[in-house]
C-alpha cells in the first residue's frame, strides 16, 4: 500500500490501482496460508509489520514486477519442495493454488520488468489508459485485470 500512496503522488492513478489490487491479493494469499496453519494446529506470532522502501513509481514498479515474479520462479516452487516430505496435502494444495494465480499474469509482469526501466511513461500510459478496473477474485484470490499487452510503442 506504500507504493500505492507513491504512485497517487506520483501522479499515477492506474499503477495506484494495480499496487492496491496485489497488495490486497497478498493479504488474501496469507490469509488463506494462516487458515491452513490453524487447521494443522500450529500455534505461530504474526510477523512484526516491516517497513517497506519507497522509491519512485518507476523505481517501484519495477520492484514490484521483480518480486511478483521471484514468486512465480523461486518462491512458491521452493516452499512446495519443503511441503512435499511433510505430506500436508492441504498446504501443498494452497501453495500450488496460489502459485498458478500467479502465474496467469507472467506475460503482464515480463512485459512490465522489461519495458519499465527504459520506457517508464510508456509503461505508465498504457497502464493508465488500458486499465478500466482491477478485480480480486473471490474464489482464486489473485487480481484479474483488462491489461492485454503492455509494450512502448517503439
Amino acid at each position: 500500500m506504500a507504493f500505492t500512496r507513491r504512485a497517487k503522488t506520483d501522479g499515477y492513478p492506474g499503477i495506484a490501482y494495480l499496487f492496491t489490487a496485489l497488495a490486497t491479493a497478498e493479504l488474501i494469499h496469507g490469509q488463506n496460508f494462516e487458515r491452513i496453519l490453524a487447521r494443522l494446529g500450529v500455534e505461530f506470532t504474526p510477523l512484526v509489520e516491516r517497513a517497506v522502501p519507497v522509491e519512485s513509481t518507476r523505481q517501484n514498479l519495477i520492484k514490484a514486477a521483480a518480486d511478483e515474479l521471484d514468486s512465480v520462479y523461486t518462491f512458491y516452487p521452493g516452499i512446495l519442495r519443503e511441503l512435499q516430505p511433510e505430506g500436508l496435502q492441504d498446504a501443498m494444495t494452497m501453495t500450488t493454488y496460489a502459485w498458478e494465480t500467479q502465474k496467469q499474469h507472467l506475460d503482464i509482469l515480463k512485459s512490465i520488468q522489461r519495458w519499465t526501466p527504459t520506457h517508464f511513461e510508456a509503461v505508465a500510459r498504457t497502464i493508465e489508459n488500458e486499465t478500466a478496473q482491477y478485480f480480486v477474485c473471490q474464489i482464486c484470490r489473485f487480481p484479474a485485470d483488462n491489461i492485454r499487452k503492455i509494450e512502448p510503442p517503439i
